[in-house]
């Protein structure tokens, strides 16, 4: 069956879905990875809005430890969604965060699927005493592959294993360097644990802030008649 046929047969949802993961997959094609770059962007956007970026975190991960996880996933995705709005010049306030309970299904699809594969692989790698001091890396290469995820849950409406498939797509091209900028976000994000725990809170936000930035940089390659070709989002 041909990707026209296919698509049109299809839910709205879905033939949006598959028409945005395409130009996805092409576009990330024609990225480039600039490490030094988006740490600066990161930093300045880190600064600006500092105290929203806290509460808006805090938010998803209290709420997510309270609801056993069950919220995690579309709070992510409405934090993400905050950042993409200030990003792009847009009001956002911390209520916003909110707005990823819209995704719920979704994004209870990304975070399970996310904290599941990270917990298999370390478990697979604990049976090899060798390859078991490879673990630490594991959330690095996972959040690499699934790094985009909950933007594309946002902001093109996809569903869960959609967006999941087309960030690994996206990250594919430059999955080496884009797994060390991942690791040096994970990092950064952290140091605030080494006062006591509480700066945490404080340096956590560097995290979703930085993968923002990539993913601006690495959707900016699509072209203005690719996109133009897309069928409108569905209404949610």
């Amino acid at each position: 069956m041909s990707d026209w046929t296919a698509d049109h047969c299809a839910t709205p949802g879905k033939v949006y879905s598959s028409a945005v993961e395409r130009r996805y997959r092409v576009s990330a094609t024609n990225a480039q990875v600039d490490i030094g770059g988006w740490l600066n962007r990161t930093w300045e956007l880190f600064k600006s809005n500092l105290a929203l970026w806290i509460v808006i975190n805090l938010i998803a991960g209290l709420l997510g430890i309270l609801t056993l996880g069950i919220l995690l996933g579309p709070l992510t995705v409405g934090v993400c969604g905050v950042i993409l709005k200030r990003m792009d010049g847009q009001p956002a306030q911390v209520g916003d965060v909110f707005q990823g309970l819209k995704y719920f299904v979704p994004g209870l699809i990304y975070a399970i699927a996310w904290v599941g594969l990270t917990f298999l692989l370390v478990l697979l790698l604990q049976f090899t005493w060798v390859l078991s001091r490879l673990s630490a890396l594991v959330p690095a290469v996972v959040g690499t592959a699934w790094a985009f995820a909950p933007f594309l849950i946002w902001e093109q409406h996809m569903d869960g294993i959609g967006a999941l498939r087309t960030s690994f797509a996206m990250a594919k091209p430059v999955f080496l360097m884009l797994a060390v900028y991942v690791l040096v976000l994970q990092i950064l994000s952290g140091l605030g644990a080494l006062a006591c725990g509480i700066g945490a809170v404080v340096t956590a936000p560097f995290f979703p802030l930085g993968l923002a930035v990539a993913y601006r940089q690495m959707s900016a390659a699509t072209s203005a008649s690719a996109l133009a070709e897309m069928p409108p989002p569905p209404v949610t």
